[in-house]
């Protein structure tokens, strides 16, 4: 199932397996157009919904600008730099999610995702570009998809 639009942000997911309260699952992000994640690996899915809340929720976001003027500039300064401010762009997802690093600052105060998939993955899941990627994501998509992934993990609509 594919909750979102591909062209912005979107959640591939099939639940696998649920054993109250843990509901298992494969998942991966679209965002760009870009799959993020291995979809194959069964992932718990409560770890995702709660990281997307996290995104929705944090008011901590850096400028984009603070770290560099290009992609290429924000990102290395993100993956090089002992700056504190560095630690609140990560996003940590989950097992699925191991060999992509994904960074979210604000760029014009939309959340602007970083994402690239690592040159020496631990596993090789297959062909995924080595390219830096950044897309700005609209919360109300992201919202919107947050809301319909936690009806599947929760068998609610509250969030």
């Amino acid at each position: 199932m594919n909750i979102g639009n591909k062209n912005n942000f979107s959640i591939e997911v099939v639940e696998t397996s649920r054993n109250e309260p843990f509901v298992y699952g494969n998942i991966c992000l679209w965002i760009k157009n870009q799959c993020i994640g291995y979809f194959n690996e069964v992932s718990y899915l409560e770890t995702v919904v709660s990281s997307l809340k996290w995104v929705l929720e944090n008011k901590n976001f850096v400028d984009y600008h603070h770290f560099g003027d290009t992609d290429e500039e924000v990102f290395y300064y993100l993956m090089n730099s002992e700056d504190e401010l560095v630690f609140k762009a990560e996003f940590d997802i989950c097992d699925t999610f191991d060999d992509w690093t994904i960074r979210i600052v604000l760029k014009n105060e939309e959340l602007y995702f970083l994402w690239k998939y690592s040159e020496k993955p631990f596993y090789k899941y297959g062909e995924y570009d080595t390219f830096l990627h950044g897309e700005i994501v609209d919360r109300n998509i992201l919202n919107a998809v947050l809301l319909e992934l936690n009806k599947i993990v929760f068998k609610t609509t509250i969030c």
